[in-house]
């Protein structure tokens, strides 16, 4: 706001121009810019206002009438979820897997028709004993290897990724140490970022590794 006064008329006291500076209301300009005002003065007297509001900032979208901030995810949060999924899985607890997997995930493997992940994982639990194994056993989380979208894309000629994530998601890329008859030898996990933390969207598990 830009506010200047020159030398007072005679016989106009300040507090008659100030008033009048009050009563007038702002109007918009024409061009549809930021709300000005131009008030009528007495000789001697320059006053004017504007208001210059800044400029909003662009969203990842490109529209620019709405700015939202989102804290990053801990990474931590990864090594949580996949030590819950697989701890999960070795008590064989669809609930449990229901805490960090999204209701629509889905579960893939070479040369088969994708399926829901959670009802995959309920049949495997009645052809075998899950149970038996210990979750702690199953990976090393020093060796799990997490991707962005970039780096899936500028390493996809290199690495073998099944999965594709999005701008916010990860890849995690899990080799495992467990009966082969069990797991396969590898497992890619898509993770989405949630109000709290990652869910895991979907799983290829390699078994041609073995």
């Amino acid at each position: 706001m830009h506010l200047g006064f020159g030398n007072a008329a005679p016989g106009r006291p300040w507090s008659v121009l100030l008033a009048a500076l009050i009563w007038t209301a702002p109007a918009c300009s024409s061009d549809g810019g930021a709300p000005s005002a131009k008030v009528p003065h007495a000789p001697g007297v320059v006053a004017a206002l504007r208001f210059e509001p800044p400029a909003p900032r662009p969203d990842s979208s490109g529209q620019n009438d709405m700015v939202s901030l989102q804290a990053p995810l801990s990474r931590h949060g990864v090594h949580s979820v996949l030590s819950a999924f697989f701890k999960a899985i070795t008590a064989e607890s669809r609930v449990d897997l229901s805490k960090v997997v999204l209701g629509n995930a889905m579960a893939h493997s070479p040369n088969t028709t994708a399926t829901s992940l959670l009802s995959s994982w309920s049949r495997r639990f009645a052809r075998e004993r899950y149970d038996a194994v210990d979750a702690t056993s199953l990976y090393a989380p020093q060796d799990v290897e997490l991707f962005e979208q970039a780096d899936v894309r500028r390493l996809r000629l290199r690495k073998d990724f099944h999965l594709a994530p999005g701008p916010s998601e990860l890849i995690a890329v899990v080799a495992l140490n467990a009966p082969d008859e069990l797991f396969g030898a590898r497992m890619e996990l898509l993770l989405e970022p949630s109000d709290d933390g990652y869910k895991i969207r979907a799983v290829f598990e390699d078994y041609t590794l073995r």
